[in-house]
């Protein structure tokens, strides 16, 4: 984890559901800007996110789940949950 990103990390969980929106970007093959744009959110907002650099809201998780290719949000929910069970799992 860079300084940058240690300054700005908010929580266990904000972590885990950003390492979780990384995989599933990487996933479904498009770039941070795809994802973005596909979501409706601005591209900075989206790579914050993802950096764990600010909380992510349920709403925002909808918008960019909906722009993935048939993951529900509970599935994604699991697989943070997951993830922040075994932090070395990214």
């Amino acid at each position: 984890m860079t300084p940058r990103t240690e300054r700005y990390r908010v929580a266990p969980w904000t972590g885990a559901v950003a390492a979780q929106l990384r995989a599933e970007r990487a996933a479904a093959g498009l770039t941070q800007e795809g994802l973005a744009a596909r979501a409706g959110v601005p591209r900075t907002t989206y790579k914050r996110m993802e950096a764990g650099e600010r909380a992510i809201s349920f709403a925002q998780v909808a918008l960019v789940l909906a722009a993935l290719p048939a993951l529900e949000m509970s599935e994604f929910v699991l697989r943070a949950e997951r993830r922040l069970a075994t932090p070395d799992a990214e």
